[in-house]
């Protein structure tokens, strides 16, 4: 008797035989005229490279080259050369969520600008946090929220600090709408009346529409929406260095630079 067959079972999607590399933001490294670069994910020969895991070889197809992490000057410079087994500036590995060198322990690393560097490598700098693992999502905009002292906001415990820059997960944040993210919790910059009158300020779960939650990041300050004529302040008298909420005056303890981030 005849049979039948039913249909053939869906082939899953081909895995890429190539090696990505991307940003904590999710932005994409690729090479340009032998140096290395980040920005929106891209899928050409530029942002593939090939990973020899026995040699640490890392080849970029756009070039045809290896990344190499050269000595010059007392520092260490990164560019692509003609590959070559035998060349110890070009011995990677891949692990984790950084591409750190076998040779002179220094991790591949984003910069203030676009271009891709190496640095001492450095497990809690978020800079270096550089993976195939980052590719899988639209870019994300984090920023520092920086004093005019120098001092860059952080969270805590919940609680919100300004402190000296350690590059670290908990000085980051993501502007949404009128809400202010910390990106090391999730929670979003809540400030409360308290009985005494003066708002409370803490991070708390992000709720739209909650009106504690609501900033206007504008001309150097950050307002309250709901609880207008209030101001995030940074006492520099403070011991604890805690950030607060205080009636807006427009002095420097209530200006912050919005820096973004690669």
């Amino acid at each position: 008797a005849p049979t039948t067959t039913g249909p053939a079972a869906t082939t899953p999607a081909p895995t890429p035989d190539f090696l990505r590399l991307c940003t904590l933001s999710h932005r994409g490294v690729f090479e340009w005229y032998r140096a290395l670069y980040a920005d929106a994910i891209e899928m050409s020969p530029n942002a593939q490279f090939d990973y020899d895991a026995a040699t640490g070889a890392i080849r970029v197809r756009s070039n045809g080259e290896c990344l190499d992490a050269y000595e010059a000057n007392g520092a260490v410079h990164l560019h692509t050369w003609a590959c070559d087994a035998a060349n110890g500036n070009q011995q990677w590995q891949v692990d984790g969520d950084r591409v750190a060198h076998r040779v002179h322990n220094v991790c591949l690393t984003t910069t203030a600008s676009t271009t891709i560097d190496v640095a001492t490598c450095n497990s809690q700098d978020v800079r270096q946090r550089i993976s195939s693992r980052n590719c899988g999502a639209p870019v994300r905009s984090f920023v520092k929220l920086r004093t005019p002292r120098g001092q860059y906001l952080s969270e805590w415990n919940s609680g919100l600090y300004a402190n000296g820059e350690v590059h670290n997960l908990n000085e980051l944040f993501e502007l949404d709408g009128q809400q202010i993210k910390a990106v090391s919790n999730g929670e979003c910059l809540d400030a409360f009346p308290q009985s005494n009158g003066r708002l409370g300020l803490h991070t708390y779960k992000c709720d739209g529409t909650n009106g504690n939650q609501q900033w206007l990041v504008a001309d150097g300050k950050i307002e309250h929406a709901t609880h207008r004529g209030q101001c995030l302040d940074v006492d520099p008298t403070d011991p604890h260095h805690n950030v607060q909420t205080w009636a807006c005056v427009g002095n420097d303890n209530q200006r912050f630079e919005i820096v973004k981030q690669i």
